[in-house]
């Protein structure tokens, strides 16, 4: 079949391809809708980032609350109990430290949804008082942690840990 030189334009002449653009604009957006596209995905990404501050804070019940505060005197009394396990070198060192971590681990966990949470209407003293003393029992399992090989170390910890573990009790009852 002949080639057909009609059908095919020539490449200088400028050829529609919508109402605004030709061959010969460029492919890329003129400097002003480029800045238009940049000025809207600013504002989206803001936006977006609002609201994810704003659902951050998830609303805290009092039972949720008081389940929180347990927890963390629980990880207390599981971890004295622990000191004594690992003081009678029933346990390696590698073990002790691994459970000692996985500890600390679910402790944090509940610290980061407690500190980060509203609390509920009237309890924001406990909410308060409660994230500071599971930060402060975060701060001695992560020593713990650091001294699970020296027995003289141990004693003291288990007393600071059990004082620690007192002070959530308190601040549970006060709910």
């Amino acid at each position: 079949m002949p080639h057909n030189s009609n059908i095919s334009p020539d490449p200088s002449s400028p050829i529609r391809l919508g109402p605004r653009y030709t061959r010969e604009a460029s492919k890329h957006l003129s400097p002003l809708r480029h800045l238009r596209c940049v000025y809207k995905a600013a504002v989206l990404f803001v936006v977006l980032a609002a609201l994810t501050s704003c659902f951050h804070q998830k609303p805290l019940s009092r039972d949720e609350l008081k389940s929180k505060l347990q927890m963390a005197a629980s990880i207390g009394a599981e971890t004295t109990t622990f000191i004594d396990y690992a003081a009678e070198r029933r346990a390696t060192s590698r073990y002790a430290k691994g459970h000692v971590e996985y500890l600390l681990s679910e402790l944090t966990d509940t610290v980061r949804e407690l500190c980060e949470a509203r609390a509920p209407a009237g309890a924001e003293t406990q909410v308060a008082d409660g994230c500071k003393e599971l930060k402060a029992l975060a701060a001695a399992l992560g020593q713990l942690r650091r001294d699970i090989d020296r027995p003289d170390e141990l004693a003291r910890e288990q007393h600071q840990i059990a004082d620690l573990r007192r002070g959530i009790q308190q601040t549970i009852s006060s709910l």
